[in-house]
C-alpha cells in the first residue's frame, strides 16, 4: 500500500498525460479534485490516469520518485 505522500508524487507525475476522451477534471468545493466520466455519466475522486495501465504502464511512477520521497 501506498502512504499518502507517495500518492501525491504518483499523482503529480501523471499530471503530464492527458486524460482520456470524455473525463474532465473539476475542482469541489471543499477543494478536492473529482473526476467527471461524460461517457458513464458517472465521478470519482481517484485519477482514472493512475488506473489506467496502458497509459502508466506497468510501473506507475519513476524509480527515482520512488526512491526519493520513500
Amino acid at each position: 500500500m501506498l502512504s499518502s505522500m507517495q500518492t501525491i508524487q504518483l499523482e503529480t507525475c501523471n499530471k503530464s498525460v492527458s486524460l482520456q476522451p470524455g473525463w474532465e477534471e473539476r475542482t469541489h468545493t471543499d477543494g478536492r479534485i473529482f473526476f467527471i466520466n461524460h461517457n458513464t455519466k458517472k465521478t470519482q475522486w481517484e485519477d482514472p490516469r493512475l488506473q489506467n495501465v496502458a497509459i502508466t504502464g506497468p510501473v506507475s511512477f519513476p524509480y527515482v520518485a520512488l526512491h526519493i520521497f520513500q
